[in-house]
């Protein structure tokens, strides 16, 4: 069965927000805003959440879930966690890369920890948010090989 094509961010994240809202369908539970410990050396007032987009304890622990979803690249074998290895400080230790097939990428994964007291995204800043970058490696078809989203 091929994948159903979404077009650009917006279909990912709709399908992402269907994900949450069944998931808190299913525990019959009403979101609350959510305000993680934050790291010693980090500045509250630095950690950036949009007004339209508020932290809670389901979208963490689905996040969470997702991160480790191999499902979620073409072939079923890449998780953002192949590449963003938390023992690694959720980067890989490689020079380049590898995404779907062994494919060789442009770069090194970035760190990706404590990414909500940055607004700019992956290593050239060309994501404005956590919701814009959370897309691209998913059109990206090296790394999760969805080359048609």
């Amino acid at each position: 069965m091929k994948p159903c094509s979404l077009k650009g961010g917006a279909g990912l994240t709709a399908v992402l927000v269907v994900l949450l809202l069944g998931s808190l369908q299913a525990i019959g539970a009403e979101p609350k805003e959510f305000r993680p410990p934050i790291p010693l050396g980090l500045e509250a007032d630095q950690f950036y959440v949009p007004n339209d987009n508020p932290l809670t304890q389901e979208k963490v622990e689905l996040g969470r879930q997702l991160f480790f979803d191999k499902r979620l690249s073409k072939e079923n074998t890449i998780a953002c966690a192949v590449c963003h290895v938390p023992a690694l400080a959720f980067t890989d230790g490689q020079p380049v890369s590898s995404g779907v097939r062994h494919q060789q990428g442009g770069r090194s994964a970035p760190m990706a920890i404590n990414r909500a007291f940055s607004k700019a995204q992956f290593w050239d800043g060309r994501a404005a948010t956590l919701e814009d970058q959370s897309v691209g490696p998913f059109v990206n078809p090296v790394e999760h090989g969805f080359a048609d989203y």
